[in-house]
């Protein structure tokens, strides 16, 4: 009923009108009251004017995880006590899988929903501050992480050794087959698959690889996936040294493409076009299958080549210039990288010939 215009309501009998009344009013307090639920629907919509497609789609699925067609996400948000919310994450904590990992996500999710309810004038004051206190006791019911070895972490020279000898079979029996190329690539350079598949010819000169760019999945619901060249996770470029191994790596690259007639803007193409990341991550995996070694992945190799670079010399500043990522604060703030590309580029000539033997 729009406000401000009225309604004649006729029933038959006395008693007809007033349950008539009760339910038209009950229904109108019911349409007043703003659950969780709803709440975290207005967070969500602002979130997807900020943030891409693929981390809506995670923020929904976390929802049906955590949220969904439970208790919690029907209370009145103005309702919500924080011994409400220690209740459901104690309960969430000890009765499902919950690592600390997911479980800091999940305690994330409530605080911006509750500040963004409090930013819109729906609750005067954010009760999950008041958890916070409470979470490192909590914490304690989440699943432990299973610890994983140094060796399980990374590859050894050995298996390094199995997977190339079975990339050069391949090469031979599979000239068509383009994929190994970016694995070897990755064992090389410790780059992000994301990297690697975004990579173009006219990022190589012959002193330096310039990482600019990384492939970036969105994964929208009822549409399958689709991939952009974006920014690198930093949203900085940083250069890679061209050593002997990388010359020979990416001049085989050239002539098999080329003898394929499939060489294109991007390095890593074959005739179907650019060679996206999940398809270099999953050829490592069925590699380690093939050869009879432990699953490994991309991320493997950057650990592998962090790992070694570290016992050749380098320091955390170099090893993280290398690789693209941060150090520990002390090093951000008071170590600085002036190293020469050259020093760069013997550091990571001795650890590529470490791992190739």
């Amino acid at each position: 009923m729009a406000e401000g215009k009225r309604k004649q309501v006729k029933r038959k009998t006395k008693e007809e009108l007033e349950e008539y009344l009760i339910q038209f009013y009950e229904t109108e307090e019911s349409n007043k009251i703003v659950t969780f639920k709803k709440s975290y629907e207005e967070w969500l919509s602002f979130k997807e004017q900020i943030v891409s497609d693929s981390t809506i789609y995670r923020y929904k699925t976390d929802y049906k995880r955590f949220f969904e067609n439970t208790e919690f996400e029907a209370k009145d948000i103005t309702l919500i006590q924080d011994i409400d919310i220690i209740v459901y994450l104690t309960n969430i904590a000890k009765t499902q899988q919950v690592y600390l990992r997911s479980f800091k996500t999940l305690c994330n999710y409530l605080k911006e929903i509750f500040e963004y309810a409090k930013s819109n004038r729906v609750i005067n004051d954010n009760p999950y501050i008041y958890v916070k206190p409470k979470l490192k006791l909590i914490s304690k019911y989440c699943t432990p992480a299973k610890h994983k070895s140094d060796n399980e972490r990374t590859i050894s020279v050995n298996d390094i050794h199995l997977l190339l000898l079975k990339f050069h079979q391949d090469y031979i029996n599979k000239p068509w087959y383009i994929t190994p190329y970016a694995v070897e690539f990755a064992i090389l350079t410790g780059c992000r698959v994301g990297e690697i598949a975004a990579l173009r010819w006219s990022d190589i000169n012959n002193e330096t690889i310039t990482i600019r760019c990384s492939e970036k999945a969105h994964r929208i619901k009822g549409k399958g996936t689709t991939y952009t060249i974006e920014s690198t996770k930093t949203g900085k470029e940083r250069k890679i040294p061209v050593t002997e191994p990388l010359v020979s790596l990416l001049n085989r690259v050239l002539a098999a493409e080329n003898n394929l007639n499939c060489k294109g803007e991007f390095v890593f193409s074959d005739t179907t076009g650019r060679i996206k990341a999940p398809d270099i991550s999953n050829c490592i995996r069925k590699k380690c299958s093939q050869v009879g070694i432990d699953q490994k992945s991309i991320h493997s190799c950057r650990r592998t080549i962090n790992s070694t670079l570290k016992n050749v010399g380098a320091n955390t500043s170099i090893a993280a210039s290398l690789l693209g990522h941060t150090t520990e604060v002390n090093d951000n703030y008071y170590t600085y990288d002036v190293s020469a590309l050259d020093l760069k580029k013997k550091l990571l000539e001795q650890t590529n010939r470490i791992l190739l033997g």
